[in-house]
């Protein structure tokens, strides 16, 4: 590691595991003090103990994406412990598990709103704080965490889809309105990704297996990618190899979406 965020303070929401876990611990070992953000707190406080091993800094604070309050007590953890905010990974997401596979007009109007809360409103409040801290010491990075399943029609996930459409479309607004305030705001759309969220889901299938297999099969790489390939996109985007790049979404999915074609 060359520690390219050597006195840099990044912010990951979802951090407790998968991808946002993956993320978390890359911006650490390239130099970065880390807060962790998650309602898991177990998990965000394992989060913490695998960067301090290795050598790195963090901290974690139980944070629930859907209350400004949570949120804006996470964006002032990083700027009072770490005296600055140069990165936002909004990553957090989620769904209510009785309502997924269902057709729209079975999703009721609760599971509904637990959805869009946390995986659009989540995104939004924190996007909304991370963006004044960040102005104070003259600009930073914000990626978003979207889904394939926010750009084609996706049965059974409405909320979720919509959700995910929805954080390309703010991540676009929010890179416009503040370009030229030296803040950048990009979307990494992923794709599968072998997560304990994948696992959980795949193992309320009849065969988790097969259908794992299932899922494999249509990607055209020929395997489900792994968090760290997932971070490795999301960190390059916040670093100085990306600085002319903001309003964008970057697709990460191994092909899926353009076999879909």
């Amino acid at each position: 590691m060359n520690g390219q965020f050597a006195g840099k303070v990044a912010v990951v929401t979802g951090a407790a595991s998968g991808v946002g876990l993956a993320t978390a611990r890359l911006f650490a070992a390239e130099g970065a003090q880390v807060v962790i953000a998650d309602i898991d707190e177990s998990g965000g406080e394992e989060t913490v103990k695998l960067i301090v091993e290795a050598g790195g800094e963090a901290a974690f604070i139980r944070t629930d994406v859907m209350s400004e309050a949570d949120v804006t007590a996470m964006v002032r953890v990083a700027v009072e412990r770490y005296g600055r905010l140069d990165f936002g990974v909004n990553n957090a997401a989620g769904s209510d598990p009785s309502a997924v596979r269902h057709p729209l007009t079975e999703w009721s109007e609760k599971a509904f709103d637990l959805t869009v809360g946390i995986c659009l409103k989540g995104v939004w409040l924190s996007i909304k704080h991370e963006i004044p801290a960040m102005l104070q010491t003259g600009g930073g990075a914000i990626v978003n965490i979207a889904s394939a399943a926010g750009l084609r029609g996706t049965a059974g996930m409405v909320a979720y889809a919509v959700s995910k459409a929805g954080v390309i479309n703010l991540s676009a607004t929010a890179a416009v309105e503040f370009a030229r305030q030296g803040i950048r705001v990009n979307t990494v759309t992923l794709g599968t990704v072998d997560t304990p969220a994948l696992t959980a889901t795949l193992e309320t299938s009849a065969n988790p297996e097969a259908h794992r297999q299932f899922v494999t099969q249509k990607i055209p790489l020929g395997r489900i990618a792994q968090p760290r390939e997932a971070a490795e996109a999301i960190t390059w985007l916040c670093s100085e190899k990306a600085a002319y790049i903001t309003g964008e979404n970057l697709i990460v999915d191994g092909g899926f979406l353009a076999a879909l074609y």
